[in-house]
This record gives structure tokens, C-alpha cells and sequence, in this order.
């Protein structure tokens, strides 16, 4: 089935005008090789990434992204979890797009990426994001058939915006070193999604207020008289996000007021659970002579918590980053994006687990990209990071653009 589908997509962008394949065509190649020292195990993954955007006139776009991976498998370690990846090889959409643009409106349809956060990794506004989660510390998004319709008056007026998405895709779980033993997740998410936000900027102040209704794009599990089920659990969300500057500072928060509900199909009967959730960060640039530092600082908290009486036989990965400090340090020594020392951070005072992430990058020519990086894990064994303290992680990933 892979090998068809990319048999496919290769025959579409061949029966495509060269010019036009010429001119928006951006495609990527990346190996990527990794080691874990305390368990004297390795894993590589190469991927290719093939990203289209054409213009077809002056009110049609199309935009396709598909994705070739090839992973390595390795057998599973009692003392550890699992190292390798739950899916050893796959072609993928990862978006399709139409867009019409006319005027003061926009109407999309397809599978695509619907952002609405202000924040960094933690996001309250992130309703509509299915979570790519396969690595804990680089958490990236996936893209959701979906309807979207943006309208903008003017500046004076905040822009509208329409979402409609008939059911998601399912999401991508934690694999390599972050996999843990679960049963195989088939089920996606079947609810429809709807959401309306309102946004606007006014001098240097950005805000936006959100509603959504529809469905936790995070699977939970439930223990059952014989075999656990996942199910995905209603969702309704309402929010606000805000950013201005400040000084030598630009200032980030979200809020939301989050309410849960388990159908009487997943659980004996029906359960509720709510709890507000907020997200506040600061972010701070210094320029040298060539030389740039960039320094970010969030935190993500909940209160009022509500919890449905069930019992997780899965960690909830949603949440991993929540009621921690998060952090990165940025170094670059011409401010030309050439090359790049970064340091990242997690840290949950409450039971003094981090991640420490180092990581370093460089433009060898204008085609190709080294990255070096170590990934280092602590805490108490019941800690979100502790248990994956013998898991040290070293990677190097050499990228090529074409």
C-alpha cells in the first residue's frame, strides 16, 4: 500500500507543467541517526519530504506535502520500554489544500494545518492541531480534513473565521525512545469539529477569542471487562489569546476554560470533567554587531480541575508539558541563520524531572543542512521524564534541500 500511494503522487506531480513544478516544487531529504548509550541501542530514520504550491490563477492556490519515512525496528527491552518506531515505514499526505481568495474572503478545503496559537509547544489554542508526538522534546502538528473560510473587512475590524472538519485523522503517538507498551491504536477520531474565532491586531497588541466544539484529538484509554478500548473524548473549549511588546520583551498568553465529556458508549454511563488552562511566555532578542541571542521563557498551568473517575492505562501526553517551566537559550554567532547553538529545557519543580536538550546546526553549502544533538532525561521513577532516565539520547541528522 505505500509503495502505491507514492507511486501515485510521483505520477501526479510528472503529468503536472514543468514550469510550474519548477518554480513551486521544495523538496527535502533527511537521515537521521540516533543512540542511546544505557541501552546500547541505535535507530535511523530517513525521510523525505515533498512540498507543491501552485498558484493556478490569480484567486486559486493548491498546496500538497507528502512525506516517504523508512525507520529502523528494534525488539523491545524490559527494563526500558521500547526503542524504534511503531511505524516502520509509511507514505503520507500531509496536506492537500484548495484555497480561493477573492476580495475580503478566503475558503479552504482539504487537509490542512489550522493554527491558532500565540504560544510555544504548550498551547490552549491548539484545539484543532492533530499531535504529531513521535518525539516528546519537538512536538510538530499534523494536518485534519477540514473547511476553513476567513473574512477580513478592514483593519478596523476584527478578521472572522469559520472552521468545519467532518472527522480528524488519527494522531501519531510517541515512538523511538519515547514508546511505551499499549495496545496498537486503529481508531480515529469520528466526531465532527466545529470552531469561530475572532482576531485582530491594534498597534502592538495581537488577540484573539475562540470557541470550539468537538472532540479531544488526544486518544485515552479505558479498561474494559476484556480487551481496553481507546476512545476520544468530547471536547468544548473557550479561549482568549493575547500578545504585545513590552519594553525589550514580547509578551504571550492563552486562556481557556476546557469541559470534557465521556459518552455512554466508552464508560458505563456518562462522564463529565472540566478545568481552566493557561499559558503565559516571555521572549527577548539582543543584537551584537553580527552576533543574535534569543531567550524564551514559558509556563503552563491548570486549576479547577474536575477529573472524570476513570482509570488511564496510558500516559496522557497532552499534557507532559504542563505545570513546567519551559525554556530556550538561542546563539547565533553571524545572524545570517548559517549556524545555530541552542540550548532547551523542561522542568517540573513539583518533582524535579527535566529534559535538557543541546543542540547544534550548520549551513555546510546552501543545499545542506548538519544537526548535532544530545537529549538528556531525569527524575523520580513516577515522573513524567524520570522514567526515561536511561534513555539519554545522541543524534546527528545531515538534511539536504533540492
Amino acid at each position: 500500500m505505500t509503495s502505491m500511494r507514492c507511486c501515485v503522487w510521483l505520477l501526479c506531480c510528472s503529468l503536472l507543467p514543468a514550469q510550474a513544478v519548477a518554480d513551486q516544487l521544495r523538496q527535502q531529504l533527511q537521515w537521521q541517526l540516533g543512540w542511546v548509550p544505557q541501552l546500547q541501542q541505535g535507530q535511523y530514520r530517513l525521510r523525505y519530504d515533498n512540498d507543491m504550491q501552485l498558484t493556478l490563477n490569480t484567486r486559486w492556490q493548491l498546496h500538497a506535502a507528502v512525506r516517504l519515512q523508512q525507520d529502523s525496528v528494534q525488539q523491545e527491552s524490559a527494563a526500558a520500554g521500547w526503542w524504534g518506531s511503531t511505524r516502520p515505514a509509511f507514505f503520507s499526505l500531509q496536506q492537500f489544500r484548495l484555497k480561493y481568495q477573492h476580495e475580503q474572503h478566503s475558503l479552504t478545503l482539504g487537509r490542512q494545518i489550522i493554527d491558532w496559537r500565540q504560544t510555544d509547544t504548550v498551547s490552549v489554542a491548539d484545539v484543532w492541531t492533530v499531535p504529531d508526538q513521535q518525539d516528546l522534546t519537538d512536538t510538530a502538528q499534523q494536518a485534519q480534513p477540514a473547511l476553513r473560510w476567513v473574512w477580513h473587512a478592514n483593519v478596523d475590524l476584527p478578521a472572522l473565521e469559520m472552521v468545519y472538519s467532518p472527522a480528524a485523522v488519527a494522531p501519531w503517538l510517541p515512538d523511538g525512545v519515547f514508546a511505551l507498551q499499549r495496545p496498537a491504536l486503529s481508531k480515529r477520531p469520528e466526531q465532527a469539529q466545529r470552531g469561530v474565532r475572532l482576531s485582530q491586531t491594534q498597534g502592538a497588541v495581537q488577540w484573539s477569542l475562540f470557541g470550539y466544539d468537538g472532540v479531544d484529538l488526544l486518544p485515552a484509554l479505558l479498561p474494559a471487562p476484556f480487551i481496553p478500548d481507546w476512545f476520544y473524548p468530547a471536547q468544548q473549549v473557550a479561549g482568549a489569546t493575547a500578545q504585545t511588546q513590552l519594553g525589550s520583551w514580547m509578551w504571550r498568553a492563552e486562556l481557556a476554560k476546557i469541559r470534557q465529556q465521556i459518552t455512554a458508549g466508552a464508560a458505563p454511563e456518562s462522564q463529565h470533567g472540566r478545568y481552566w488552562q493557561y499559558v503565559v511566555a516571555a521572549e527577548r532578542e539582543w543584537y551584537g554587531e553580527q552576533s543574535q541571542w534569543l531567550l524564551l521563557l514559558q509556563y503552563s498551568d491548570e486549576s479547577r480541575r474536575q477529573l472524570m473517575p476513570v482509570a488511564s492505562l496510558y500516559p496522557d501526553f497532552g499534557r507532559v508539558f504542563r505545570r513546567q517551566l519551559l525554556g530556550r537559550l538561542q546563539y547565533d554567532p553571524t545572524g545570517d541563520l548559517q549556524t545555530q547553538y541552542q540550548l532547551e529545557w523542561a522542568w517540573q519543580p513539583a518533582q524535579q524531572a527535566k529534559v535538557v536538550k543541546l543542540r547544534y546546526q550548520t549551513r555546510l553549502n546552501p543545499q545542506t543542512e548538519l544537526q548535532l544533538s544530545w537529549t538528556a532525561f531525569s527524575g523520580s521513577e513516577h515522573s513524567v521524564w524520570g522514567q526515561y532516565r536511561q534513555q539519554d539520547l545522541w543524534q546527528a541528522t545531515l538534511q539536504w534541500f533540492f
